[in-house]
């Protein structure tokens, strides 16, 4: 017969508390034994693989209704769904903190060329990472040095920026898992020199592109210059980093 644990056991081995214990029963996620006389709650091999089991998939953050319908659904089809979900919001993640990896980088840098003293660090992290959502453009910072590629755009391309921020991003771990070549940040900003209707590539100070988009509705924009971009990366792929 197997060995029965008390809750406070099971607390102890697990490192949980004996609320959430009971707390998973009440939700059905695990059964324990009552003794009829003490009332004291025991647990079995089963439901401690059960709890194992719970650990470990909340541990890779997945949510208790998740949880509950990995370990009791028969639909393949659907646990299929929940795992392939949680590895697209994983592998987001991953893009993410790389991206914010680079944006330190570049800190660190700027704190190298610049001196710390000198440099308005929470401006520089706000046009790496931050859109000015009433305004609808990045954070001006003329005292960003170094930058490798740029876009720049009018007036009235302000209104895509935050989805051009989030393409250029995409577009970017596109192109490293492509070609195994790293691709630096990329520099979004608006420029007055430029016309409304207008936006223009840099490649390490050379325009590359420079193009109106007046013609081209406002929903076709960012493919448009998404699709420019990625041409003018594909061209300079073993340049960018030299």
């Amino acid at each position: 017969m197997d060995r029965l644990m008390k809750i406070n056991e099971v607390a102890t081995k697990y490192d949980i508390t004996k609320r959430t214990l009971r707390y998973y029963e009440d939700i059905g996620l695990i059964k324990c034994i009552r003794d009829d006389c003490s009332n004291y709650r025991y647990y079995d091999n089963v439901a401690l693989q059960r709890l194992e089991q719970i650990i470990l998939l909340r541990g890779i953050d997945f949510n208790l209704s998740e949880i509950k319908e990995i370990l009791f659904t028969d639909n393949d089809d659907s646990i299929s769904k929940i795992f392939c979900s949680k590895l697209i919001k994983i592998q987001d993640d991953i893009n993410n903190l790389i991206y914010f990896k680079k944006v330190v980088s570049s800190i660190i840098k700027i704190r190298k060329e610049q001196g710390a003293a000198q440099v308005n660090f929470r401006k520089v992290l706000n046009e790496q990472v931050y859109i000015n959502k009433k305004l609808g453009r990045m954070i001006e910072v003329s005292q960003y040095v170094g930058e490798v590629i740029t876009i720049e755009f009018g007036i009235n391309v302000c209104n895509i920026c935050e989805e051009l921020i989030s393409s250029v991003k995409q577009l970017r771990v596109e192109l490293e898992d492509k070609y195994k070549e790293e691709i630096p940040l990329v520099r979004i900003r608006d420029m007055s020199d430029l016309n409304a209707n207008e936006y223009r590539i840099l490649i390490k100070g050379v325009v590359i592109k420079t193009e109106s988009l007046e013609s081209i509705p406002d929903k076709d924009r960012t493919k448009k210059i998404i699709d420019t971009l990625r041409e003018a990366l594909v061209a300079n792929i073993k340049n960018i980093n030299i």
